[in-house]
């Protein structure tokens, strides 16, 4: 009796594992990495929603913001990436280099002031730098299921912009 019962238990449960499992794969966008444009857009909009903007003046500053965030992403792409085993020489260079890049990113980021303070007042704009630098890309948009190790913060999430 106890085996027959024991049975059915198993043909009752194992369908519904299947469908369970089966519907978790079929969730769309499950496995892939989000490209940069849709990450550029999520934290464009995260970033208004967190200054309190919204409708047409939302609209202008999330224009301004991928903007501002897609020109500094090229230059921190741009940079050389220090590798292991430098000689102090090369170590030097990539310091000095550095350097450089992050002249240009306070660049970029003087030139996109006057274009924020037409959308943002100076406490809204002193509110985003401070998100830039403390909050990074928010949590959810970590994304550790891509198969190459890519992660999304790593595009745009930078400690010296």
């Amino acid at each position: 009796m106890k085996k027959i019962f024991a049975l059915i238990a198993v043909a009752v449960v194992l369908p519904l594992c299947s469908i369970t499992l089966s519907a978790q794969n079929a969730r769309p966008g499950k496995g892939e990495c989000p490209t940069r444009e849709q990450i550029l857009d999520h934290q464009s909009r995260e970033m208004a929603t967190n200054l309190g903007l919204e409708g047409d003046k939302a609209d202008d500053f999330i224009a301004i913001y991928k903007d501002f965030k897609s020109e500094i992403f090229k230059v921190w792409s741009s940079a050389k990436k220090p590798s292991p085993n430098q000689t102090d020489e090369e170590i030097e260079a990539s310091i000095k280099s550095g350097f450089e890049t992050s002249h240009k990113v306070l660049d970029i980021r003087e030139a996109y002031y006057a274009k924020f303070r037409e959308v943002l007042s100076p406490a809204q704009i002193q509110k985003m730098y401070f998100l830039e630098n403390h909050k990074g890309a928010s949590s959810h948009m970590r994304h550790r299921g891509c198969p190459h190790g890519h992660k999304p913060s790593d595009d745009f999430a930078n400690p010296d912009d």
